[in-house]
C-alpha cells in the first residue's frame, strides 16, 4: 500500500479558463456547446452524441468561440480535434490555433474574468518531466499484456500517479480501466529504478503534426509500489522538489 504523504500548502492559483459558447461544423453538421471552460490552448471534455472522436483525432475544424465576458469576445480560429477516453465515456477536445492578436485578447479576458477549475486542484502537485529538472524521471518501461516490453516517455509524475505517452502502437493495448506494470527509470547515479503497479484512469489521443502519428497519453493512478521501491521513490521526489526550489531562489 502507498503511505500517505503530507499535502503541500495550498497556493493562490492563477485563472486559466473563461466560460464560452463554442460552435463548429464537422462533416456538414453543426455542433454547439454552451458555457464550456476554454483556455489559451483549447478545451476538453465535450460530449458528442452522434460520433466517436477516436477516428477523428487530428481533424481540423473552424471554431467560433463566444467568450462570455463583459464586454463579450468573439474569436474564430482553426482547432485540432483530440479525444479523451475514460471507462464511462468518450470526450472530444479542441486544440486552438489562435493568432497572436486573438491570443492576447483571450489572455486578457482570462486575466480579467477567468477562473481556475476545481477539477484541476489536486492533493499533490504534478511535477513536469523536464530534462532541465535534475533527477526527475523522463522514461518508463511498461510490460504489455503479452509480456512485451515497450518504452514510454513521462509527461509528469506525482506521489500517487504518472502520465505516460508514446506514439508506439502498443500503447493502444492499455484502455481505461486496465492494470499496468511500470518500471520508472531514474536519472543520474543516486537512485535505483522502481517498479509500480497502477490502473489506467484515462487515455488522451492527440495527433503529432510533425510525425503524423497519434500520441496516446495514459493517466495512471498508482496502486502499489513493489518491493523496497517506495523509499527510493520518496527519495527521488524529495531530490526533484529540492532541485526545483533551489532553481527558483
Amino acid at each position: 500500500m502507498l503511505k500517505a504523504m503530507t499535502a503541500p500548502t495550498k497556493l493562490a492559483l492563477p485563472p486559466m479558463f473563461v466560460p464560452a459558447n463554442i460552435e463548429f461544423t464537422l462533416n456538414g453538421k453543426a455542433y454547439a456547446f454552451a458555457k464550456e471552460g476554454v483556455s489559451l490552448f483549447g478545451t476538453a471534455g465535450l460530449i458528442t452524441p452522434d460520433f466517436s472522436p477516436i477516428d477523428l483525432v487530428g481533424e481540423v475544424v473552424a471554431v467560433t468561440i463566444n467568450v462570455l465576458t463583459f464586454p463579450p469576445l468573439r474569436i474564430s480560429t482553426p482547432a485540432q480535434l483530440t479525444a479523451q477516453l475514460t471507462t464511462e465515456k468518450e470526450y472530444i477536445g479542441l486544440k486552438f490555433r489562435l493568432s497572436d492578436s486573438d491570443r492576447e485578447r483571450m489572455n486578457e479576458a482570462i486575466r480579467r474574468e477567468g477562473f481556475y477549475p476545481t477539477s484541476y486542484i489536486r492533493k499533490y502537485p504534478r511535477i513536469p518531466a523536464r530534462e532541465s529538472i535534475p533527477y526527475v524521471p523522463i522514461r518508463a518501461v511498461v510490460l504489455t499484456p503479452g509480456e512485451e516490453v515497450t518504452v514510454f516517455d513521462v509527461a509528469n509524475i506525482s506521489p500517487n500517479g504518472i502520465l505516460l505517452y508514446s506514439e508506439n502502437f502498443k500503447s493502444n493495448l492499455f484502455p481505461p480501466g486496465s492494470d499496468i506494470l511500470i518500471q520508472v527509470e531514474p536519472r543520474g547515479q543516486m537512485f535505483e529504478a522502481f517498479d509500480v503497479e497502477g490502473i489506467v484512469r484515462r487515455v488522451v489521443m492527440d495527433k503529432n503534426n510533425k510525425s503524423g502519428l497519434i500520441t496516446r497519453y495514459l493517466g495512471v493512478r498508482f496502486t502499489r509500489i513493489l518491493d523496497e521501491g517506495e523509499e527510493n521513490f520518496r527519495a527521488i521526489l524529495h531530490a526533484v522538489l529540492t532541485a526545483i526550489q533551489e532553481s527558483n531562489q
